[in-house]
């Protein structure tokens, strides 16, 4: 195939490079002869290292932050657990066996509101909703009867039943009540 009636500017990719430069050929220069560092042992200090300065790594670190917080945990509570006397709780007050656990509540429902809803079922001591630090409320309560029969009552008749919207969840021990001499 020839290269007649192509454009010049194709033709160029095809000329011949200009033959390489010539250089004079490399001369191997002697080499420095490496001995040990024997000889300079002398000039060397005999004092004894300085002291490492300790460096933790920020794993480390954060290691260290979380064990010192978790035994700071674990103190605080050990002295809350010696310092606590459940019989002198005033929250935990009444006869657990004549008390309603109420759960699913919706927030905007009051302790009046609960306690309207249950009074249909038997008297009722007291009425306690449970709250958090900020003051907003948990979604659950605890309703104590003057009498045990009411709470079974309740219980029965009133699981499931629609206060402000939702269905609530009832609960109580049964323990003492079934095991109970007459």
């Amino acid at each position: 195939m020839s290269a007649q009636g192509l454009p010049a500017h194709i033709l160029a990719l095809f000329t011949p490079r200009p033959p390489p430069q010539h250089l004079p050929p490399c001369v191997l220069k002697p080499g420095v002869s490496i001995s040990g560092c024997a000889e300079y042992v002398e000039f060397f200090s005999s004092d004894p290292p300085p002291v490492r300065e300790p460096w933790e790594s920020p794993l480390e670190r954060k290691a260290r932050r979380h064990r010192e917080k978790v035994q700071a945990h674990k103190s605080a509570q050990k002295k809350f657990i010696d310092s606590y006397d459940p019989h002198k709780d005033p929250n935990a007050s009444g006869d657990p066996f004549k008390t309603l656990f109420v759960g699913r509540i919706s927030y905007d429902t009051t302790e009046k509101k609960l306690k309207r809803e249950f009074e249909v079922f038997g008297s009722i001591k007291k009425v306690r909703m449970v709250y958090d630090q900020k003051g907003k409320p948990r979604g659950y309560a605890f309703i104590e009867f003057d009498h045990e029969r009411d709470l079974k009552n309740s219980y029965k008749q009133g699981d499931g039943k629609k206060i402000d919207g939702n269905s609530s969840f009832l609960l109580f021990s049964s323990f003492r009540s079934s095991n109970r001499s007459p």
